[in-house]
């Protein structure tokens, strides 16, 4: 939609949601934001997760499409750079009722663990089930993909714990900005903690903010306006500061919006660093988040 309506029309689009490292090579003339982080950020964040735990030798499979096939070329591009071997790398199709001879090829080299790229419904949990049951693989890496209750569901806990990790995009809870849209999210009923809500909140506030810049919603204004009211400079303004914020644009002061999500100082690209949780099978056999430092 971007290349054939937004871009052409010179509208401003700020995503909560789009990931793709390809958005980050668009020719956009500077319209086309976002405030949830590419996802060559998360193939590099789990290529250091894994080298930080030891691992030296990894195989590596994705599902047959752009967003999973990204973030596989990414982590391998990352994981080699740091010194790591792929012992093999292949593609597989959504969707089979058994990746056994993928699994047993893909075994071979003696890796000591599986980066899989997939989502958990179409091939992610068949894959981790058929390699447990065959001995193939024991250890596992994923994206965001994967992340589901019905991946402990369907594996069992007890099987998964101490054997699999997931990274996602997440928010800082610790974070002053996080705190107070999740008390004020929660108050109205929602859920801070899912998947996205924190970016949502950043990016219809951060627009919000820009137009109030721009002084109308004008669209020769509004990318301009973005950058300056997400800038590193200015006055900090927080989730639900938006009184403050507009007195301040009123007054012609700078301000700098610190957001749920984390900051939102765009690059060149339009593109926000981001932060990312890594998920496992805690205690209770539910799943147990922590941010990767």
């Amino acid at each position: 939609m971007v290349s054939s309506v937004t871009i052409p029309a010179g509208v401003t689009v700020l995503s909560d949601s789009a990931t793709a490292p390809s958005i980050s090579e668009l020719k956009d003339n500077d319209t086309v934001f976002r405030a949830s982080a590419s996802d060559a950020y998360q193939g590099k964040a789990i290529a250091d997760l894994v080298w930080k735990a030891g691992r030296k030798k990894v195989a590596v499979t994705y599902s047959n499409d752009d967003y999973n096939a990204g973030i596989a070329n990414v982590f391998v591009k990352e994981f080699k750079a740091l010194g790591g071997e792929i012992t093999g790398n292949q593609a597989h199709e959504p969707n089979k009722a058994s990746y056994r001879s993928e699994l047993s090829t893909l075994a071979q080299g003696d890796p000591e663990a599986l980066a899989l790229f997939a989502y958990y419904g179409s091939s992610g949990i068949t894959i981790v089930k058929n390699s447990l049951e065959n001995g193939l693989f024991g250890k596992f890496y994923a994206a965001d993909g994967m992340f589901d209750k019905s991946v402990i569901a369907q594996i069992g806990a007890d099987n998964l714990k101490d054997n699999i990790w997931i990274t996602q995009a997440a928010s800082d809870t610790e974070d002053a900005s996080y705190k107070s849209f999740a008390e004020a999210f929660k108050a109205a009923g929602g859920d801070p903690e899912a998947p996205y809500a924190a970016h949502g909140y950043d990016v219809a506030f951060l627009m919000a903010l820009a137009i109030e810049k721009a002084g109308a919603p004008d669209r020769t204004k509004i990318s301009a306006a973005l950058r300056e009211v997400a800038g590193p400079e200015g006055e900090v303004i927080r989730p639900g500061e938006w009184a403050k914020a507009k007195k301040l644009i009123a007054e012609g002061k700078k301000i700098n919006y610190q957001g749920a999500a984390g900051v939102n100082d765009f690059d060149e690209n339009g593109d926000v660093t981001g932060l990312f949780s890594v998920n496992v099978v805690g205690d209770d056999g539910n799943w147990s988040r922590s941010m990767l430092r």
